[in-house]
């Protein structure tokens, strides 16, 4: 087996596996509930065979990944996400060193020769070579050309509707954070090192961690919501704002994070802060008594929600 985590791809041969390898083939945008079917299929395939399982996707940042109003995750956290699902490597291919690759080349050099493919798994939609004009029908004729075998997933639906990043983006706008959930299989999140604050929650009485927020990711609306952080793998009931705090002076938007029943030292980590569901709408406060009385009323509203159940529907257990 192979143990390589990522490679980066830009035309040349990184060769994953001299016995070769199972690649699932696709953007995995979202990370979403149809891609962990497909990715699913493709480990089982690998286990099958006993080879490594390897996806081919382009970095969040590529232009193949861009469109709507941000993307739903960084490079970084698709990857964590995609190691979650238990895949050996990830190739992580520059979208302009094959922009203009024929179908033929595709197949033929990249997946047969330099990934070393012995199975490609991927979806009825899937598109390759300039232009996107290979399909999943071609691709899997030509592969057969080479000896190597193909999966081809049926599309998946979720109680007859399509699954989609696009989609998904729709439900957090509506702020249905839990029906995002169910479509990416856990909780949408935000990432980010833990940074200092001024110490407004901490003055308060109510100590807070702070996030700042990447400009070129989807943001939801400001706001205050119920959340959730796993810390040395405990998950814990928390509270977030996500705007400018305008109680102490506007600031920058970032997000601010009460842990409810944590009281440790978490600067300079890194941090995943799940979302729950709404709260209300960042609020301006006419003295700290009043915001103090409205954060205990959030706290009480968290601390009803949990349950087992909401831990397994978050996909934090």
């Amino acid at each position: 087996m192979c143990f390589i985590k990522t490679v980066k791809y830009s035309g040349e041969c990184p060769l994953l596996c001299r016995a070769g390898c199972v690649v699932a083939l696709g953007l995995f945008d979202g990370v979403h509930i149809a891609h962990r079917a497909l990715i699913s299929e493709a480990r089982k395939r690998a286990d099958e065979l006993g080879l490594p399982l390897a996806v081919f996707t382009f970095p969040s940042e590529s232009p193949s990944l861009k469109g709507g109003r941000g993307r739903l995750y960084s490079t970084e956290e698709r990857l964590s996400l995609l190691e979650e699902l238990s895949v050996d490597v990830t190739v992580l291919c520059d979208f302009d060193s094959i922009r203009d690759t024929s179908p033929e080349d595709f197949a033929d050099l990249v997946l047969v020769r330099h990934l070393g493919a012995r199975l490609a798994v991927f979806g009825y939609n899937f598109t390759y070579g300039k232009g996107g004009v290979g399909n999943a029908v071609s691709l899997k004729e030509r592969l057969a050309h080479f000896g190597v075998g193909s999966f081809v997933l049926d599309e998946k639906r979720y109680f007859g509707e399509e699954i989609s990043t696009t989609r998904i983006k729709g439900l957090l706008d509506a702020l249905d954070l839990m029906g995002a959930a169910r479509l990416l299989g856990k909780a949408y999140f935000i990432t980010g090192t833990v940074v200092k604050g001024r110490g407004d929650g901490k003055g308060l009485g109510i100590p807070t961690v702070n996030l700042d927020l990447k400009d070129d990711l989807y943001a939801l609306p400001h706001g205050v919501y119920a959340t959730a952080v796993v810390i040395d793998g405990v998950p814990y009931l928390s509270m977030t704002n996500i705007g400018t705090c305008p109680t102490f002076g506007a600031r920058q938007p970032h997000a601010e994070c009460c842990i409810l029943g944590y009281d440790g030292d978490l600067y300079g980590e890194k941090m995943y802060v799940y979302f729950i569901k709404r709260l209300r709408d960042e609020m301006h406060f006419d003295n700290a008594d009043k915001l103090i009385m409205q954060i205990n009323i959030d706290k009480n509203e968290v601390l009803s929600l949990e349950s087992e159940k909401l831990w397994q529907e978050l996909g934090l257990k």
